[in-house]
């Protein structure tokens, strides 16, 4: 059984407290009532090597979790649940003084959690909660007709892993990856907006996050060629750049639509977020579509990865 089969098959088990105005499973963060809740496990040695230090491996899990909530439009205040199983190969002192950065820059309050010893590895887990917003952005709502926007170019934390693990040389720092930023400011923003059709953020590669917006909103959607400037990519010599921007994992940029009669006012708020991207278009159908500049249509639903 693949990942999103199974988690589909999990989506049923909410049957004794929940209720309608609540959003379970199915999206980035669920809500239960004006608080939006996501979690993130990490492992050692499939999710991140020990040696890129304590402060990156944490940087990334808490931005994992962050990026959720901005995704769904929420707000501050972020309280967090820690859970922690290591082999005693951490030393403790100095990861609270990296846990403490990290919380820190985003103003996030640890309020539990829990620890335990591992045989072999490092496990960590992150539970967030966060503050609906005055309108909450979900995956379902896209519809025909609204703009596609991406909030800033994605593709390098795939070549960045691909150094980290050796596949490749790429003149990038193996640990670039752990580094991306949720976008906190924006996912604020947006979840403010009466206009904003939907939201994701990209974890595991623009196509395939993508097909989550399709087939919740039972949509199709076509990205447009045109609209990328690959330069910042092709300096790095590889085959395809392109497919570094479809494929490209945990980015935690976020992709998001709009309704096409607002675009003129949103052009406002685009200059505060220099880096938003218009990419393509949501029209009738299904499926996820790169149209190239030669007019030719591409499946890249599956441009990505699978965790199961």
């Amino acid at each position: 059984m693949k990942e999103f089969e199974f988690i589909k098959k999990l989506s049923d088990l909410n049957r004794y407290y929940f209720s309608n105005e609540d959003l379970g499973i199915g999206d980035d963060a669920a809500l239960l009532g004006e608080f939006l809740i996501a979690k993130d496990l990490i492992v050692s040695d499939v999710h991140f090597k020990r040696e890129a230090g304590l402060r990156n491996i944490l940087f990334k899990l808490i931005t994992s979790n962050v990026s959720d909530i901005a995704a769904m439009g929420g707000t501050q205040p972020f309280y967090a649940l820690l859970g922690l199983s290591t082999d005693g190969s951490i030393d403790l002192e100095n990861f609270i003084t990296d846990l403490k950065y990290v919380l820190d820059y985003y103003r996030i309050d640890l309020i539990g959690g829990d620890t335990t010893g591992s045989v072999h590895g490092i496990f960590l887990s992150l539970t967030i909660i966060g503050r609906k917003n005055r309108f909450l952005l979900k995956r379902t709502t896209a519809r025909s007709g609204d703009i596609l926007f991406l909030s800033r170019p994605v593709g390098l934390s795939k070549l960045s892993l691909e150094k980290e693990l050796g596949i490749a040389q790429h003149s990038i720092h193996p640990h670039y990856h752990y580094n991306q930023k949720a976008e906190v400011a924006l996912g604020g923003l947006l979840g403010s907006l009466n206009y904003v059709t939907s939201c994701i953020d990209i974890s595991d590669g623009l196509g395939r996050d993508l097909s989550h917006i399709s087939e919740g909103s039972k949509v199709k959607i076509i990205v447009e060629e045109k609209y990328f400037d690959i330069s910042y990519l092709e300096k790095f010599n590889i085959k395809n750049p392109f497919d570094y921007i479809l494929s490209s994992g945990e980015e935690y940029a976020l992709a998001f639509t709009i309704d096409k009669n607002y675009s003129s006012e949103f052009k406002i708020y685009r200059k505060q977020f220099p880096d938003i991207l218009e990419i393509g278009f949501i029209t009738d159908g299904e499926g996820v579509f790169l149209r190239k500049k030669d007019n030719s249509l591409v499946d890249i639903s599956r441009y990505g990865y699978e965790h199961l």
